[in-house]
């Protein structure tokens, strides 16, 4: 064996040490800024970690990630766009709508925003800006959604978001760019071949409505080249194969359209179907956009027409005359057709595209071009208007998306860039777009540099310069005075000038050693190499400098301008710069000589322009506040979900991401808060610090004593700061001293088994010893009784043998019958003995089969370990809640105590306060014997009066008969106390009833007219009401209060009115007491709450005026009624007085008043109450206000009824106290006019009071049904939404299963400090609010129906909002929060059997089943089939978005990778 030698220095190196692993629950980490070790192949493990995880999106510091899974994934719905609406990015998992919210958060502040979207072709950046824009357009919509009724109606957060026609207009420009402007390449479906910046202008935040109001799009650079030339696999732009796939055949006719094989332009890539990508349903989304925007049907086909044209200008075919020449046939089809769609001469057509004029001086000079020439002058045609086109639509789209937009509002812009392009042939297009690329990235280096800087500086920590790879001299060899770009316009601009000219200037400028970013190749001589930030990059500059001109001839933009097609001329001439043409219209050929001279000097070429408008978006860039998604392409096959490394490993270093990682390592890449380091590194201190109020100084004291090199690491104002690796350091230290604290723990326990082990054995010994000692003497014990005993049996035996002889005659005589009865006795005892033996062995039989039964069963549960689990964590369950029912016991019966003592004490008290009213009562009987006399004194002056009526009565009659006065029948007598009377009311001749001048009889005989008497108000008059002259003593209180439920408790009717049984005449009672009436003659069913004796009659409420005549008003108008007709004498006075009371305009102000809004409701007793509350006291206004009705009908005063109803009902009366009473007597008003249509319906000619009836029952019906009950419904799930997650979710009353809420990254590492709120639960809340509902429902006799779906909906809303709860919050899937979660269930449904309610516990099983599947293995595949087993309620996305929450690292019930990758799998695979 050898000796292995290495020197001190090498392992003091750490560049010879490959990088350190960061910890393993770091894998997966969102924000790769937090890896402890911040290097390449962290960041690499942690993308393809996630990536395999199906998590596509990781942030990385400032930048967002995104991975294209070439697989659609249901994360862009509405409800993932809801989640994220007002959330902070670092509170969910990373996606594109967290950038897309913090830019517009930020905007709302007052700040542009612009979203850099880059990356090569394939890796999504269509997608991710098509979905920013769709996030954007419906944010505002979003943040406005009520949360309640949001989560109270799952049905209605599914429903798609509508947008203003704005918003509408701004999504509908991206079908038509990218019909106009994607095509198919190798790498990507649907590949951008254009740059475009979309700036969305909003509306002013302190309009309350912040939406989209305008738009403006700049485009950079389209691929010009891909119209003429395709390679394999690739096809042209999208819109070229959409008009030959879907224009309808009239159309297609016209616009000489075939097949796109028949096209020159379309068939070289062979590529012209394209999976998944139907042209036909494009084509309609193309047309519908162009609609949205305002292009008309015709301005549409406009378009098609120039785009058909360039695919017939493909098709036109070249011929070669001889060596020098070509031509093209006159005849030639191609040539029709792109003459007639675009209005030009197809000979001058022709003739320029063959022919090249030369002017020399004023001569001008023909000359033939040869066949290649004469392709690329018709190719150059082709791409000059095609570019026309296309700044033509984006002109216009800006200028329809402009909108109420203006300058001064605030933007946000999206910028889709093209990302770095290496190919093994790269031109003048992969230039430029690895130019913008350089760019950009020292913008986003210097980005990063300065949010590095500017957060030390905002910490106020002590820091050095950091270094940092900048590309400045890259950029200043391409745009510099004199650099690339500008040697390749000078070569453009001369005539001389190609491509071997321009490679010769640039080697013999740059080919130097002092510049470092242009390199010669090894072979050829037309290439160059510029080394660019991502890689080396080789350049062929074949096609550079005709590229850059990117221009045709000054004679065929003359055949162009000629065009009688006047919206191809308008085309052609609307965007001059777009193309890099300077075009006007000819006047002359001398003007037209002038026109091209001053042109070659100032048209610009593509290279500057592209240079200008670069310039002008980083002005844009630098003047907002920039976000970064760079966008991976994880496979060239692109497979659902490959991973290629070494291809993700080069995008990361051409985005720029691993640069920010070696700023960020250049100073301390590690930033945590206060809070979240000390609450998981505090256990490497004494417990002592941990209670130490000043989080800063803790973390002071854990730094410090960890580490003793004080440059690794800084304290800041909120955040400690760390050198890489140090929190892999902490990691190591805290994992140390956890296990020395568990063998310290594992030590103690030993110690105290032993402990109790040896106590034990000593305890055992002492009573083995003691009961040795009791065996001796309990042995002598028996030796000296069975002495005793020996001498009581010697005496017994000698007393035996001489009772023997002496009853041996005696017992001789009952020998036989002896015999006979034990012979008889020993028969039967045999018979019974063979029947129990008999019975007991078929009930052996019956029970040994039952016990194999049972036993099969036992055996197969125990083969179940999940089974035994559950039963375990079943009596575990049982036995903390045995232990806290007996806890309340305890207390329940400390109490009982206490209150049995005092009620001792009062029932002495009582016991004396009963002597004192015997004594009293003595006293009472004598006063009783006074009063009797009294009464009987006053029933003779009762009757001496009674007398005096009658012989008043005769007088009158017989006056009447005598002719003295006019015969007036049926007018009541009031008689006054002093004995006078009065009459109120008189009969006119046509038989309408009018009221008279009333006069007072003075003692003197004159008579006083009383016409100028004061009306008093109507409620004191109704209280005053009695029939037939009797006392106003005997009338209802004064005041103006009307009874209340507390006056009429206990009494009857006739109780409450005495005057009644002694003033009514018959006539007056049997017209009068319908309500009585109808109470005999209703239904029982829809009166089952309406006890007997409630519903007041009609007599009793409007009876005659019983008051002194001169106070009685003078009438002078009398409300005109019909009087009922009826076989039964009606009571004309009664119905007068009735009517003139109900026709008064204060009648329904009062009753409003007093009875409905000043009505003090009953106090709410619960179901416990010895004495409930009766439903005379809940249903009184109900029947008050349906004999009132009643009374009405009985008058025939139809108006005043609707009127009186009406005001009833518009009461506002609704505050939350009295609702639940005031829908009883609604609905047990309803009942009483259904009893009083049923009566009426018997009486003939009653069609007006049945129609008056039926709009009553209307109006209350719509009362009840679309005002107060669902007014009450939604108060009630209001609060009950408000406390639902809360007391399901978060109570945690079940101990030993205690977590902390904290739902932050270090959460599921950290030391559990649950501090227990103070007060009762919110579980408590929630039971105590329920049983209130309850308990006000049931006092209040609310019908079973509505108290049915009251309580059903209170119980939906739980489940609801506590499962919606359960899926959103990441910090509540582990196991110990299910087993709480279970037990919280356990309790709701004990109070739902308390209360009866078992049948609405269906709707808590969802989140019964949810809580279930948290606690259940996670080790095994067979796990798989049990979580969709017990969650059967539960569909597939929901149980997976369940697990995407789990906590993996959980201790008590870990997931294992064999359970996730089945998981992962299809659920028919699963089952």
């Amino acid at each position: 064996m050898r000796d292995f030698k290495i020197a001190l220095s090498a392992l003091n190196s750490t560049s010879l040490l490959p990088p350190l692993k960061n910890p393993g629950f770091m894998d997966t980490v969102d924000d790769l800024s937090l890896l402890s070790y911040l290097h390449e192949p962290g960041v690499f493990w942690g993308i393809k970690n996630r990536f395999a995880a199906q998590k596509i999106y990781t942030y990385s510091g400032m930048v967002l990630i995104a991975v294209n899974p070439f697989e659609r994934l249901n994360i862009y719905s509405t409800d993932i766009m809801r989640e994220y609406a007002g959330s902070k990015r670092t509170d969910l998992e990373p996606h594109v709508y967290g950038i897309a919210e913090e830019c517009y958060r930020a905007m709302l502040e007052g700040h542009n925003q612009s979203v850099i979207v880059s990356g090569e072709s394939g890796a999504g950046k269509t997608q991710s800006t098509r979905y920013i824009m769709q996030y954007l357009a419906v944010v505002d919509s979003l943040s406005r959604i009520d949360s309640v009724e949001a989560l109270m109606r799952p049905e209605s957060m599914n429903a798609e978001v509508k947008r203003s026609e704005t918003e509408e207009a701004v999504l509908a420009s991206n079908p038509i760019l990218e019909s106009f402007g994607n095509a198919k390449t190798t790498r990507n479906d649907n590949s951008s071949r254009f740059g475009k910046f979309v700036e969305l202008f909003f509306s002013n935040p302190s309009s309350g409505s912040v939406r989209i109001t305008g738009a403006k799009v700049r485009t950079y650079l389209l691929e010009r080249s891909r119209l003429i030339f395709q390679p394999k696999t690739e096809r042209n732009y999208h819109i070229f194969y959409q008009l030959c796939a879907a224009v309808p055949a009239a159309e297609r006719k016209h616009l000489g359209l075939d097949r796109w094989e028949t096209f020159h332009y379309l068939n070289q890539g062979n590529a012209g179907v394209v999976r998944n990508m139907n042209d036909v349903e494009e084509y309609k989304l193309t047309m519908d956009a162009l609609s949205t925007l305002g292009m008309s049907v015709s301005t549409q086909w406009e378009i098609f027409g120039i785009c058909a044209a360039v695919l017939h200008i493909g098709n036109v075919k070249i011929l070669t005359n001889g060596n020098d020449g070509s031509s093209i046939a006159e005849n030639d089809p191609a040539v029709e057709n792109c003459a007639r769609l675009l209005g030009i001469n197809k000979s001058d057509f022709i003739k320029w595209v063959t022919k090249k004029q030369t002017t020399v001086g004023k001569e001008k000079y023909v000359k033939d071009l040869k066949s290649d020439l004469a392709l690329v002058a018709r190719d150059s045609v082709t791409k000059v208007i095609y570019t026309k086109l296309f700044d033509w639509l984006v002109k216009n789209i800006n200028k329809s998306l402009k909108r109420d937009s203006t300058n001064d509002q605030n933007f946000i812009g999206v910028l889709d860039i093209y990302g770095f392009e290496h190919f093994a042939v790269n031109s003048f297009e992969q230039f430029c777009i690895n130019y913008a690329n350089e760019k950009l990235q020292q913008e986003f280096n210097s980005h990063v540099f300065r949010l590095e800087q500017e957060g030390y500086i905002k910490e106020a920590i002590d820091w050095e310069m950091i270094e940092f790879t900048d590309n400045q001299g890259c950029i200043e060899l391409i745009e510099g005075r004199m650099g690339i770009m500008a040697l390749l316009d000078e070569d453009s601009r001369l005539p001389a000038g190609t491509d071997a000219t321009f490679v010769g200037k640039l080697l013999k400028n740059f080919d130097v050693p002092t510049q470092k970013f242009f390199a010669k190749p090894r072979f050829g001589t037309t290439d160059f190499t510029v080394r660019h930030y991502a890689v080396d990059v080789t350049y062929t500059s074949t096609g550079f400098i005709d590229k850059n001109k990117d221009s045709m001839s000054d004679e065929l933009k003359d055949v162009l301008l000629a065009s009688t097609n006047s919206f191809f001329k308008d085309v052609f001439l609307g965007i001059g710069t777009g193309g890099g043409e300077g075009v006007e219209s000819p006047k002359s050929n001398g003007g037209t000589i002038d026109r091209r001279r001053s042109t070659m000097a100032r048209v610009p070429t593509l290279g500057s322009m592209f240079k200008a408008s670069l310039a002008e978006l980083m002005d844009t860039i630098r003047a907002t506040e920039s976000h970064y998604i760079r966008c991976i392409k994880p496979n060239m096959a692109k497979t659902s979900f490959a991973f290629e490394g070494a291809m993700v490993l080069s995008q990361l270093k051409a985005c720029g991401v691993l640069e920010t990682i070696k700023i960020s390592n250049a100073g301390y890449p590690n930033k945590l808060e206060y809070d979240q380091f000390a609450s998981r590194y505090e256990i490497l201190v004494s417990s002592s610090f941990w209670d130490m109020p000043d989080r800063k100084a803790l973390c002071i004291k854990i730094v410090t004593t960890v580490l003793s090199d004080q440059s690794k690491y800084q304290f800041g104002k909120t955040k400690v700061f760390l050198k890489s690796g140090q929190i892999a350091f902490f990691e190591n230290r805290r994992k140390d001293r956890i296990n020395y604290l568990i063998l310290l723990a594992q030590k103690n326990m030993k110690k105290f088994l032993q402990r109790t082990r040896y106590l034990r054995i000593k305890e055992a010994a002492v009573v083995l010893q003691s009961a040795a000692r009791g065996h001796l003497a309990y042995k002598h014990y028996v030796e000296m009784r069975e002495e005793k005993a020996a001498v009581k049996l010697q005496t017994a035996i000698r007393g035996y043998l001489c009772r023997k002889h002496y009853q041996a005659q005696v017992r001789s005589r009952s020998a036989a019958l002896t015999i006979q009865r034990c012979w008889r006795g020993h028969v039967a005892r045999k018979a019974c003995t063979i029947a129990r033996d008999r019975v007991v062995l078929i009930q052996s039989c019956v029970r040994k089969s039952q016990a194999r039964k049972a036993f099969k069963t036992l055996r197969l549960q125990a083969k179940d370990l999940n089974k035994v689990k559950e039963k375990t964590f079943g009596l575990e369950s049982k036995v903390v809640s045995l232990s806290k029912a007996l806890q309340e016991k305890s207390t329940e019966s400390k109490d009982w105590s206490e209150k049995c003592a005092t009620f001792e004490s009062m029932a002495h008290s009582l016991k004396e306060k009963l002597e004192a009213s015997e004594a009293k009562f003595k006293a009472s009987a004598t006063e009783l014997f006074t009063l009797r006399k009294q009464v009987q004194d006053l029933q003779h002056e009762r009757d001496v009066l009674r007398a005096e009526k009658e012989r008043y009565a005769f007088v009158v009659d017989q006056a009447a008969s005598e002719g003295l006065i006019s015969p007036i029948e049926n007018i009541p007598i009031i008689l006054k106390p002093d004995g006078t009377s009065s009459r109120g009311v008189s009969m006119s001749r046509n038989g309408n009833l009018s009221t008279g001048a009333r006069f007072t009889h003075s003692p003197s005989g004159s008579r006083e007219p009383s016409a100028n008497r004061e009306m008093k108000r109507p409620i004191q008059r109704l209280n005053s009401i009695a029939v037939g002259g009797a006392d106003s003593g005997n009338a209802w209180p004064r005041g103006g209060n009307l009874l209340t439920p507390e006056v009429s408790r206990g009494r009857t009717v006739s109780e409450l009115f005495p005057q009644m049984r002694s003033s009514v005449s018959p006539s007056g009672i049997a017209s009068g007491s319908s309500g009585t009436a109808i109470l005999r003659a209703a239904p029982p069913s829809p009166m089952k709450n309406i006890a007997p004796g409630m519903l007041l009659p009609p007599s009793t409420l409007a009876p005659l005026v019983a008051e002194p005549e001169e106070d009685y008003p003078s009438r002078s108008s009398t409300p005109t009624f019909l009087p009922r007709r009826s076989s039964i004498k009606q009571n004309v006075k009664l119905q007068q007085d009735r009517a003139e009371l109900f026709a008064s305009e204060e009648f329904n102000d009062v009753i409003c008043d007093e009875l409905i809004l000043n009505l003090q409701v009953p106090p709410i007793t619960s179901r416990r109450d010895a004495s409930p509350r009766s439903q005379q006291e809940v249903f009184y206004p109900a029947h008050l206000l349906g004999s009132i009705i009643s009374m009405q009908l009985e008058v025939g005063m139809l108006v005043e009824l609707h009127g009186f109803v009406n005001d009833i009902m518009n009461a506002d009366n609704r505050d939350k106290s009295s609702m639940t009473f005031w829908i009883s007597n609604i609905h047990q008003l309803l009942c009483i006019t259904a009893l009083i249509h049923s009566q009426e319906v018997k009486k003939p000619n009653n069609r007006g009071n049945l129609n008056g009836i039926r709009n009553i029952q209307n109006d209350l019906h719509d009362l009840l049904e679309n005002e107060l009950v669902p007014i009450l419904l939604k108060r009630l799930r209001e609060e009950v939404a408000s406390l639902a997650a809360p007391a399901i979710l978060q109570t945690q009353e079940l101990p030993g299963f205690e977590t902390s809420h904290d739902g932050t990254f270090w959460d599921m590492f950290g030391r559990v400090m649950e501090r227990k709120p103070e007060g009762p639960s919110d579980l408590y809340k929630l039971k105590l609010l329920l049983t209130t509902i309850d308990n006000t429902l049931c006092a209040f006799y609310v019908p079973d129906a509505l108290y049915s779906k009251t309580m059903m909906e209170m119980m939906r809303t739980i489940g609801v909002v506590s499962f919606n709860g359960l899926l959103r919050r990441r910090n509540l899937a582990n196991f110990k929060r299910g087993c709480q979660i279970q037990y919280n269930l356990k309790q709701m449904e004990e109070w739902c059997a308390k209360v009866g309610l078992s049948s609405a516990l269906a709707h808590l099983e969802m989140v019964a089943q949810a809580a279930k599947i948290l606690t259940l293995n996670k080790m095994e595949a067979e796990d798989v089939t049990a979580v969709f087993e017990i969650g059967y309620l539960l569909n597939a996305n929901q149980i997976n978005q369940l697990f995407s929450n789990y906590s993996i690292t959980d201790p008590d019930m870990p997931v294992s990778l064999l359970f996730s990758r089945v998981f992962r799998l299809p659920i028919s695979r699963i089952r």
